[in-house]
């Protein structure tokens, strides 16, 4: 039995790991893309509607009006309960594709946190955010293999 699960976890290393060289995949604290951290920073300074302007920009989820105004809302309603956002910080980020990241961020508020997670696709020209999500629960945001385990 013991031999059997070290081969077996030998041979899963020997097929992952040309994967992982070739930077097919990479699992890491990948840099978010500027347009995140630009609309981070407005936000930061100015409003949630300023961020997602920057954020949504030449992305299809800006032309859809009812994304924006849920966003818009979630926003706001953080607002309400927390506060003003004060500062934001990066808890990691992952890179399944050359052309795809996805950044997770705790966003300090003045009575409280959001965790936000953010999609982004490098088009012909620039990257373009395709997904937002937030929650004040991380077990929502973050992935299971980044979440520590409950004792």
């Amino acid at each position: 039995m013991k031999t059997t699960l070290i081969l077996t976890a030998l041979i899963g290393l020997f097929l992952v790991s040309p994967r992982l060289q070739a930077g097919d995949v990479t699992f890491s604290d990948a840099p978010a893309p500027a347009i995140v951290l630009n609309g981070l920073d407005t936000y930061r300074t100015g409003t949630s509607g300023a961020a997602l302007d920057v954020w949504l920009a030449g992305s299809a989820l800006g032309k859809a009006q009812d994304t924006r105004d849920a966003l818009q809302k979630q926003f706001t309603q953080f607002e309400t309960t927390n506060g003003k956002m004060l500062r934001f910080e990066q808890i990691g980020g992952v890179s399944p594709s050359p052309s795809v990241r996805v950044n997770w961020y705790t966003i300090c508020y003045s009575k409280g946190v959001a965790f936000v997670e953010f999609t982004s696709y490098q088009g012909k020209s620039s990257w373009i955010i395709t997904n937002i999500r937030l929650s004040t629960d991380y077990r929502d945001i973050l992935p299971a293999w980044q979440i520590p385990i409950e004792r």
